[in-house]
């Protein structure tokens, strides 16, 4: 980042299954209960911080499990709270790990365990 941009960052609060993600296909948090039995429903904040990937303003997960990808509308929608919460218009949102969980690329964590 520059003086011009300089780094933000931003925590949203988000659920998850935890039985997905220790015994299923892993860790895909959701911004809203859905669910009809809430008790199975864990609550999590997750922290997001900007960077440049690609030459492209960006948001990187800061903490927590490593988010394996973002189903449905949930990229979307997370990438349109961060930038409104972060004031900025950033493009992608990459994982702790590195890999690009929205927009779904040839590089998205997504993808990558579709294929296989």
């Amino acid at each position: 980042m520059n003086l011009e941009n300089p780094e933000k960052s931003v925590q949203i609060k988000m659920f998850y299954d935890p039985y997905e993600k220790d015994f299923g296909d892993g860790f895909y948090p959701y911004l809203h209960v859905l669910r009809i039995n809430v008790n199975d429903v864990k609550e999590i904040h997750i922290n997001f911080k900007t960077v440049l990937y690609n030459r492209s303003l960006s948001w990187i997960q800061n903490s927590c499990s490593v988010i394996y990808g973002l189903d449905g509308n949930v990229g979307e929608e997370l990438l349109f709270r961060l930038n409104k919460e972060g004031n900025i218009d950033a493009k992608n949102i990459l994982n702790c790990g590195g890999r690009v969980i929205y927009p779904y690329t040839r590089n998205s964590t997504f993808k990558i365990l579709n294929t296989v």
